[in-house]
Parts: C-alpha cells; sequence; structure tokens
C-alpha cells in the first residue's frame, strides 16, 4: 500500500481535494477504449500481438501510430514503448547513470521523482525555476563554476506544463538547455507528459526537446504518456530518443527478459489512434483543462489574492496544476493543510513535498493545487474553502494587532508601537538537536509569544470576556512584549552573558550556581530576541548581526572567567589549564572562520541562506557541533570547574577537540558545495 504520507493523507469523502493530480471521472472514456478493445480482437493475428512476447522496443503497430500522431519527423528506431513515464525514468536512471552520480532538477520538481533517484542513489542538485520553467541562467552560473569531472550525468526536467508550477519553456529556451547540455555533457531526462496538454486549446502544441537533439551527440530522452492522455489505468507510455539510447535499453535485463512493454494494452490504444478517438479526446481534455483553468484563476482571484498582498500564482499554460504562492516566511502550508482540511474541509499539496530536501526551504510557503481532478462547481467552492483557511490562518496576527489597539485604549499608555506587517507566528517550529539549539529556543518563545497573542484574539473574537481581567492583562504584556525593540533584548542577554562570566570568576558555590542560572537566561534571551523581531516585524540585518556578535563575546568570555576563578594553583597546574584554555579559543576561531567565510561565498553565488530559504541569516550547515550540543558542554564547564581544574581542562580539551571535528566536517561540505564533487 502506498504511504499516505508521501501521497498526501486520505481524505474524508466530504473534503475538496485540491491536491489529487488525477484526471476527473467523466474525462475517463471507458466506452471508447470498450470499442477499440472490441476491434483489437477481432484482427486475424490478435492472440499473437495481445498476449505473446514482443519485440523489445514495443508493439510495431503502435509505434508506427506514435510516430505518425505525434512525432511525424521521428528516425527509425527512436521510439521505445514503456509502461508509463515512472516506469521510463527508473530505465533511463538505471541505464544512463551510476550511484552516487550528480542528477539536476527543477526546484520546485515533481516530488515522486525524488523517490526514483534515491532508489538510483543519485545526488540531487536543485536549479531554480521562473515564469518560464528552468532558470538557465542559474543553471549555466553553476555548470560553469562546477569542474567537468564533477558535473552532472543527468538533468531532469518538466518542460511543458511544469508539474508542480503549471509553467511551459519557451522555444529559444529548449534550445538552449539542449545546447548547455551537449555542451557540458549531461543527459536532459524531459518529463514531457503533459506536452500535449498546453492552453489554450488553439494554440498549437509546444515541440519536445528531442527535435532540438543533435544525432551526432544525442543528450535527451523524451518521456511520454498516455496517463494524462486517456487514463492512468492504462499504464502505457514511450520514450523518445536517440535510435543508439533505445538500442541500449531493448540491451538491458528488463526487455531482454520480458519482451515489449504492455503489449496487450498497446493493441488496444492503437486501434484509438488508428479510429481518431485518441486525438478526439485529446481535444476535449484541453478544451476542459483551458476553461478549469479560467474558473480556478477567476475564483483565486476573487477569493485568495485579497487576502494579503504578495499572494501571487502563475497562470497555468499546461498540465494539470497550479503553484500559489504566499509572501515568503509569512505561512507554512503544511500546517495550514492541516487547518484546512480538519476545519474547512478542503485539503491540497503543501509546497514542501516539492523540494528535494523537505521542509525548511522558501518552498514552506507555497501549495500546489490541481484543476483537473474536480469539476468547476467543486474547484470554486474548494478556493473559497482554501481561502477561508488562509483567512484564519492569517487572523492571528490581525486580530493580535486589534487587541493591542484596545491594549492601548485601556491602559492609555501609548504602549502599542506596532508594525503592520507582522509575519504571521507559527504554531509549530522544527528542532532537533543535530539541528542546534535555535529550534528549541526558537520554539520556546513562538509558543510564549503565540499564547499571548491568543490571549488578544480570544478577547477579540468574543467581546463576551472582555472584562476579564486575565484577558486584559494577556493584552497589556503582549503590547509591552511587542513594544521591545528586538536588539534591546539582544543587549539584555549579553549584559546577563557577562554578568555570568563576571560570576565564574568568584570561587564562591552560590556565585558559581547564579552563573549558570544566568547562562540559561542567556540561552533563554538569545533565542526570544530573533523571535521577537519577526513578531513586530523588526527583522533587520543589523540585528542579525549584533546578535550573533553577542554571541560569540559570551562563548568567550564565559571559558576565561571560569579559568581566571580557579585559585591557588601551581604553576604547572595553571600552565595546563591556560594551555587548554587558548586550544579551546583556538578552536573557536577557526571553525566560525571556516563557517562565516562559507557562508559568505554561498552569498556571493547567490546560492546563500535565502536561496536555500533558511531562517538563518547566513547558512549554518549541520555539522558535530551546534547550538544545542555548545549549551551542553558549556553546562559540563560549569560542572568542571565545581570538581577541580583538572577536569575543567579535560572538558576544554574534549570541546575544542569535537570543534574541530567540526570545522573539518563543514569543509568536507564545502568542497562539495564548492566544487560539486559528489565523493566529498
Amino acid at each position: 500500500m502506498a504511504d499516505q504520507s508521501v501521497l498526501g493523507r486520505a481524505t474524508a469523502p466530504d473534503v475538496i481535494n485540491l491536491g489529487k493530480g488525477h484526471p476527473h471521472r467523466s474525462l475517463l472514456d471507458l466506452e471508447s477504449v470498450c470499442a477499440a478493445f472490441s476491434r483489437a480482437v477481432q484482427r486475424p493475428d490478435a492472440a499473437m500481438n495481445m498476449m505473446q512476447y514482443g519485440p523489445g522496443e514495443g508493439n510495431a503497430d503502435m509505434l508506427k501510430s506514435i510516430r505518425q500522431c505525434f512525432h511525424p519527423n521521428a528516425p527509425t528506431g527512436s521510439l521505445l514503448v514503456t509502461n508509463g513515464s515512472g516506469q521510463a525514468l527508473d530505465l533511463v536512471c538505471c541505464l544512463f547513470s551510476q550511484p552516487g552520480d550528480v542528477i539536476f532538477v527543477d526546484s520546485p520538481s515533481y516530488f515522486l521523482a525524488f523517490f526514483t533517484f534515491k532508489d538510483h542513489r543519485l545526488v540531487v542538485r536543485d536549479v531554480p525555476t521562473g515564469k518560464h520553467g528552468m532558470d538557465l541562467d542559474a543553471l549555466e552560473v553553476t555548470l560553469k563554476e562546477t569542474t567537468p569531472d564533477k558535473r552532472p550525468k543527468l538533468l531532469y526536467t518538466v518542460p511543458v506544463g511544469n508539474n508542480p508550477n503549471g509553467t511551459s519553456m519557451t522555444v529559444p529556451q529548449m534550445q538552449r538547455l539542449v545546447a548547455l547540455s551537449r555542451e557540458y555533457g549531461f543527459k536532459i531526462i524531459a518529463d514531457e507528459v503533459y506536452r500535449f496538454l498546453t492552453f489554450p486549446e488553439t494554440e498549437p502544441t509546444l515541440p519536445s526537446l528531442f527535435e532540438f537533439d543533435d544525432p551526432a551527440n544525442p543528450t535527451v530522452f523524451s518521456l511520454n504518456s498516455f496517463s494524462k492522455l486517456l487514463g492512468p489505468g492504462v499504464r502505457l507510455g514511450w520514450i523518445h530518443t536517440a535510435p543508439s539510447h533505445v538500442e541500449k535499453m531493448c540491451s538491458g535485463g528488463l526487455l531482454l527478459s520480458g519482451g515489449g512493454l504492455n503489449p496487450f494494452t498497446s493493441e488496444i490504444v492503437n486501434e484509438m489512434l488508428e479510429g481518431g478517438e485518441q486525438l478526439r479526446t485529446i481535444a476535449h481534455l484541453r478544451k476542459t483543462y483551458t476553461s478549469n483553468v479560467a474558473v480556478m484563476c477567476d475564483a483565486l482571484d476573487k477569493h485568495v489574492l485579497p487576502l494579503k498582498p504578495g499572494i501571487t500564482y502563475n497562470r497555468p499554460t499546461g498540465g494539470f496544476f497550479l503553484w500559489l504562492e504566499f509572501p515568503p516566511n509569512s505561512i507554512d502550508t503544511w500546517e495550514l493543510n492541516e487547518l484546512a482540511q480538519t476545519k474547512f474541509g478542503v485539503s491540497f499539496f503543501p509546497g514542501a513535498k516539492f523540494s528535494s530536501t523537505g521542509r525548511g526551504t522558501r518552498l514552506d510557503s507555497a501549495l500546489r493545487i490541481c484543476f483537473a481532478y474536480l469539476d468547476q462547481a467543486q474547484i470554486v467552492e474548494g478556493v473559497q474553502r482554501l481561502s477561508l483557511a488562509v483567512k484564519e490562518a492569517y487572523s492571528l496576527v490581525s486580530a493580535a494587532l486589534r487587541g493591542l489597539e484596545q491594549a492601548d485604549r485601556l491602559s492609555g499608555c501609548g504602549l502599542c508601537r506596532v508594525n503592520a506587517n507582522v509575519a504571521l507566528p507559527r504554531a509549530t517550529v522544527r528542532c532537533s538537536l543535530d539541528a542546534s539549539l535555535r529550534g528549541v529556543k526558537e520554539a520556546l518563545g513562538v509558543r510564549a509569544l503565540t499564547y499571548l497573542s491568543s490571549v488578544s484574539v480570544s478577547e477579540h473574537s468574543n467581546p463576551s470576556v472582555q472584562s476579564s481581567p486575565r484577558r486584559q492583562l494577556g493584552s497589556a504584556v503582549w503590547a509591552r512584549v511587542l513594544s521591545i525593540p528586538p536588539n534591546a533584548m539582544t543587549f539584555a542577554g549579553l549584559c546577563v552573558g557577562l554578568l555570568c562570566a563576571c560570576l565564574c570568576v568568584s570561587g564562591s558555590r552560590a556565585h558559581q550556581d547564579a552563573a549558570l542560572l544566568f547562562w540559561a537566561v542567556n540561552r533563554l534571551l538569545d533565542g526570544m530576541d530573533g523571535v521577537l523581531a519577526r513578531f513586530s516585524g523588526k527583522a533587520s540585518d543589523w540585528g542579525a548581526l549584533l546578535d550573533i556578535s553577542c554571541d560569540f563575546v559570551v562563548y568567550a568570555a564565559i571559558p576565561i572567567g571560569l579559568v581566571v576563578g580557579c585559585r591557588g594553583l601551581d604553576a604547572s597546574s595553571t600552565a595546563r589549564l591556560f594551555m587548554s584554555l587558548a586550544f579551546l579559543l583556538a578552536s573557536y576561531f577557526v571553525n566560525n572562520g571556516v563557517l562565516f567565510y562559507l557562508s559568505a561565498l554561498l552569498e556571493k553565488r547567490k546560492a546563500g541562506a535565502e536561496a536555500r530559504g533558511e531562517r538563518t541569516s547566513v547558512t549554518m550547515c549541520d555539522a558535530l557541533i551546534g547550538g544545542s550540543e555548545t549549551v551542553l558542554a558549556y553546562c559540563f564547564m560549569f560542572w568542571a570547574r565545581r570538581t577541580s581544574a583538572q577536569a575543567l581542562a579535560f572538558t576544554f580539551d574534549v570541546f575544542s577537540f569535537l570543534v574541530g571535528i567540526t570545522a573539518l566536517q563543514r569543509l568536507v561540505w564545502a568542497r562539495a558545495a564548492l566544487t560539486g564533487d559528489k565523493n566529498a
């Protein structure tokens, strides 16, 4: 059974599923299939053609009809029948790549293809897409910066009616992409299953990438499928590629053992191609989808786009799907989908599904909806329900702001000075030890601020409880919290950290206990300042620089304070302790130098934190020692100081070694990121 976490959670019957990428049941022309079957079985050679093993390239009649209907200029031997585009993709990856090879993909990209790439142990690298498909400028820059022996072996793209964003490449872009493939030596897997489903239906069909291939140096595999043209259940498609590539696939184990694929269905579909039913079906699909796109776009324009400035979409030019984007970091569509299903009876596919790295990227603020699976009335109703879910999600901030205004009136103190462009707080913040303590601190901060804002929301939405002292207090506290400048909280954290270091100098047990408490407060304030900046709309580059600078001061001051506080040692023990401290600070210097110079290089290449959709100001690649481990190590330092100077020195040595390993890990990561070395 398919994993529902991959394909999308099963929805209740009353939930309108805007996510499912299937054709509507009324478009499944079973009557024509039955008629074609009746004709196919009446042919004199029907038993042999339908029930017997066949040639590896597929049913000869079927190949002839595909050439006549779809590829009139196809060279002899350039077509191969498949069980659909998914099986074709697997076959190409199997025979034309090796484990560890790099494959470039659209970002966002068809999410189920990622599992095929994982099966073949390919290294996936994203290439951003724009209004006309893959960003070829970004692709060319990446290719130029990669050494010849480290360049991709494959590139996967959906050039027409892109899944998930509905865009299509222009002819000049197609020509340029094929030229780049020849220049840089990679093969293109063009998933062209939507090529014959472009809009409006009056426009001519876009060409295949294969039409720009060079027979002397072929690089293109064009994948096609009747799943979108007739019905997914037929499990039939074809590959259009160079005859030499077809020969290689026919000599592989799959086709040598089993012969041509799906000969039974091939005879039936061939009858539909020869009789004209299939082409009439395609014309009907294009007309239907053109109308459905118009209905969906009108509904979005009316119900969703007015909800917040910055909500956008590209009008689809083909395929099944529309890509809806919200302002960056304003909403997490994964969580929005949960709200939409449980409360408003509508579902969709969150943008994170279409990222090769999952959640935590710029795609978190986008979603995919389908206009092929539902009738037009359901499309309109689904979009209306989606708008209600979006409105509900954004209402937390807007209602909180209204609560602040009321708190101002109640207090009369002018406490509320809040930027109107407050970002939507996230109810859930992902965090884990290996991703560093930032997630934990941010989660605590978000939950605290979300609770205060929810008090204002409840007060606004239920006038009967506005006189509640608890809710009036909540609104007032919320107002005071948001009135705090984030940089002031950062400076307060610095002061607490320096006080902690000063207390470390004392030999008193009480002062040591107080120092540990101040260390915990410092870490809490360090997490709260960033959260507060995002809530209040006051996030800035200067604030980010001030935050990390204060962190480094505290990280250095506390070990120094612990060492200075070790009194009464002999010369040998003192030298040993100061030597360990020197190694510790040196490891910090090396690690931070690697981390931030790497971040500068990534920003120079436009591949830094913003391009990766990260919430931090600079790229913080994961490694052995992160924020969580640093906090734990400092707690061990406090414990070791209470034990003996020798224990403190040993703790310094261990942590210095681990930080050194972290710097080495980041160098290895940097080599892979900057050179494209898959073995790094």
